[in-house]
């Protein structure tokens, strides 16, 4: 009985992990290029955005509308904490060091 409950809980928790939220990104330019995603690939559409220096003040607000989405460069000299947040407890951040944040 209990081998049966065991594999229902697997199987119950195996569609919540297919939804998982990753978070990238990188420097373009002047900018900083995010990417999220779902683990099933599917871009993650009007998730929002906050891009938070390394003091944890919020420099950068926006939303997700495609494959990516551009901010302004901004956290040189502290480095940036981005957290996006595509809503039902998804959500994921990517850290980028000050060394990361140089335009390129």
């Amino acid at each position: 009985m209990k081998v049966i409950a065991m594999i229902a809980a697997l199987l119950a928790a195996t569609p919540a992990l297919a939804h998982g939220l990753n978070v990238f990104a990188s420097v373009e330019g002047e900018q900083i290029v995010i990417e999220a995603r779902f683990a099933n690939g599917r871009a993650a559409l009007g998730a929002k955005v906050q891009v938070f220096d390394g003091n944890d003040i919020l420099l950068v607000t926006a939303t997700t509308s495609g494959e990516e989405t551009r901010v302004p460069l901004v956290g040189q000299d502290t480095g940036v904490r981005i957290v996006v947040d595509a809503g039902d407890g998804h959500s994921d951040y990517w850290i980028m060091t000050p060394a990361d944040l140089v335009a390129q």
